[in-house]
């Protein structure tokens, strides 16, 4: 029987923390009907893409992975905003796609899951 893989357990966390945050935005509306005329929620989808000593001709269709991320914004005042924006993606490179014969040998790879929790105090000037 095979292991689990660790990245299943280290999304789960970070699939309950998203939906915590979905549920905390959507019991907005219980609370505040003026906060949610200033509130934004959004989805992005897109491709995560490594680049560096494994991927050093940029074949980027080759191995680019799938990204998504969860976007809140608040917006107190028509000048400033608060974003809080939660980030998902997967970076693959292999060295069986290099030109090189003895990148080719050396038979490296890698595939990382990356996360990203961001902050930001946005002025509309």
């Amino acid at each position: 029987m095979k292991k689990p893989r660790r990245y299943l357990k280290s999304l789960n966390k970070y699939s309950l923390l998203f939906l915590l945050v979905s549920l905390l935005t959507i019991k907005g509306t219980a609370f505040s009907q003026k906060f949610l005329q200033h509130s934004e929620i959004g989805f992005w989808a897109g491709g995560a893409h490594y680049m560096g000593d494994l991927n050093e001709n940029f074949r980027l269709f080759r191995i680019i992975r799938p990204a998504a991320g969860f976007v809140y914004q608040y917006n107190p005042h028509e000048r400033w905003c608060w974003r809080n924006t939660l980030s998902m993606g997967r970076i693959y490179a292999n060295d069986k796609f290099s030109p090189r014969q003895v990148y080719r040998e050396r038979n490296l790879h890698f595939r990382s899951d990356v996360f990203e929790i961001s902050s930001q105090v946005i002025f509309n000037f």
